[in-house]
């Protein structure tokens, strides 16, 4: 009798001790699930993290090489955005960081004000009427394999550089067919330095005053070439200086020539 109620208290321990180790397990089980979960969790912040930094790198670097093609050069003041476009269309740039890569390039904007809401490319993000605008086309993949984490974003930000094109290309423009009218009265006996020179010099003070309003630089030049008519040749610029982009400050100067031959006929026009 007494050995059968031993081997029932072991029984009734045994289930117990069974009950406990399956308890255990499980409770091992749900906690390295967890563990793997929050792990993915993890994985998954990284990569978004980073894929955003990276997305900001592309586009910075992008305004980067724009800033770099705006200031290198002496732009015309007829088709200078035709020239912009050219140099933006399509100029890929490649980048990689931790477990992500990504590559954007850039295209045209629209002339208007419209917000973008990736405030790390502040003051950089948004469009604004009058700046040069543009649109950054990117494409960022990563991953952890470990976690079976993946990511593949597709992404366009609008962008703008506080560059005034379309107005110092008008004011250009401008101070070239309004100085024609005032010379083409001149005939080829008062066509001297000091004729020439009081109607130039007229046009440029209004030019530089228009240029000022909107914080911009203008100067209007001339050279006298008297052979057998009067031969003016004009020499219109405007300057934006203390731009504010990605690389620092920056300086965009326009410029056109024209030719205004005055012959002692009616005949005039610039060339």
């Amino acid at each position: 009798m007494g050995d059968r109620k031993a081997i029932g208290a072991s029984l009734a321990a045994a289930a117990i001790f069974s009950v406990i180790l399956i308890a255990n397990a499980a409770l091992l089980s749900g906690s390295e699930e967890h563990e793997v979960l929050a792990a993915q969790g993890d994985a998954e912040s990284y990569l978004a993290a980073n894929s955003s930094a990276l997305q900001a790198t592309i586009a910075l670097a992008l305004l980067d090489g724009l800033q770099e093609s705006l200031s290198a050069r002496t732009l015309p003041c007829v088709n200078s955005s035709a020239y912009v476009e050219a140099s933006v269309d399509g100029v890929p740039f490649n980048q990689s960081m931790s477990q992500v890569s990504g590559s954007g390039e850039l295209e045209p904007g629209m002339n208007l004000t419209e917000a973008d809401d990736f405030t790390a490319l502040y003051p950089f993000n948004g469009w604004r009427g009058g700046d040069l605008n543009v649109l950054s086309d990117e494409v960022v993949t990563g991953g952890v394999e470990y976690f079976g984490v993946s990511l593949n974003v597709s992404q366009q930000y609008r962008l703008s550089l506080p560059v005034r094109l379309g107005r110092m290309s008008e004011i250009c423009v401008d101070a070239l067919a309004a100085a024609e009218a005032p010379l083409v009265q001149l005939s080829a006996s008062g066509c001297n330095a000091s004729a020439v020179g009081q109607a130039v010099d007229a046009v440029a003070s209004e030019m530089r005053a228009s240029a000022e309003s909107y914080g911009l630089e203008a100067s209007l030049g001339y050279t006298l070439e008297p052979l057998s008519r009067c031969s003016v040749v004009l020499l219109s610029e405007v300057n934006e200086t203390g731009i504010q982009g990605p690389l620092g400050t920056f300086s965009v100067a326009l410029e056109q020539e024209a030719t205004l031959a005055l012959p002692t006929g009616n005949a005039s026009g610039l060339a």
